[in-house]
């Protein structure tokens, strides 16, 4: 027997006879509903409802699977045309699992901030010049939008939309820049750069305009000063597979078909 909890997205069609007949489906079951210490997540919604579910589930050790209630679904496991498939096939004891990192990022007075797919800072209306450092050597200076450093778990999501590289696995990070100014004088790398899962990266500020930093969309005012450092964490979380996973099927159903 397992604990579980549900995450529905916000005005989803349906969303309370779907919280209840999953709910009730698992209880009947004898499993226990456990929003404290679940074992597993069970999210109906979209690929934001499953962050949401991930970062509000940080420290925890649960798993997590996904029912696409909503756009794209990149991470589901069914859709909700198929809930009975859901439920045939789902056994607990048999399910295979996807291990992710959060990526890492904390500034010089020791605070952090956790991100599933990516970091960002960035300026939508100035320029930015940072200096880029590769494990503690200097790699480039930028002056453009802004940077993205994207887990391979998120290099699908805004990194792909910068250009950056899909990584297949659960291994590695990706650096795109974001809109970089590019001459004779100023040439940065315009591709994305693939890292190792080993590497920190550390970004420093040169001058000071209005900009933004966050992980997975989300503002980080916690973070603080003009220099910060990512690498990747040693927390982890988890997709639950009923069936056997294919991370080329995932991006095929996403991208190609």
């Amino acid at each position: 027997m397992f604990k579980f909890s549900i995450a529905v997205k916000p005005n989803v069609q349906d969303g309370d006879k779907l919280y209840s007949l999953i709910k009730n489906y698992f209880l009947a079951k004898g499993n226990q509903y456990s929003e404290e210490n679940p074992d597993i997540v069970f999210c109906v919604g979209g690929d934001g409802t499953l962050l949401n579910a991930i970062k509000n589930n940080f420290g925890k050790k649960a798993s997590y699977m996904m029912i696409n209630a909503g756009t794209l679904g990149f991470f589901r496991e069914y859709d909700l045309d198929q809930m009975d498939q859901f439920f045939t096939e789902f056994d607990y004891d048999k399910l295979q699992y996807e291990t992710h990192n959060f990526l890492e990022i904390s500034d010089i007075y020791g605070n952090k901030a956790y991100a599933c797919n990516e970091f960002i800072w960035a300026s939508p209306i100035s320029t930015l010049d940072l200096n880029i450092f590769v494990n503690h050597k200097y790699f480039m200076t930028v002056k453009g939008s802004g940077i993205c450093i994207a887990t391979a778990f998120g290099s699908t999501g805004y990194n792909h939309s910068l250009g950056g590289s899909l990584l297949v696995g659960n291994s590695g990070k990706v650096l795109s820049l974001i809109a970089p100014i590019r001459n004779k004088a100023i040439h940065p790398l315009i591709n994305s750069l693939v890292l190792l899962d080993e590497d920190e990266l550390t970004i420093e500020m040169r001058n000071h305009v209005p900009c933004y930093i966050s992980a997975d969309m989300r503002q980080l005012p916690n973070l603080k000063g003009v220099k910060f450092n990512i690498k990747s964490s040693k927390e982890t979380f988890s997709l639950a597979h009923s069936t056997v996973f294919d991370n080329y099927t995932r991006i095929r159903r996403s991208f190609v078909d």
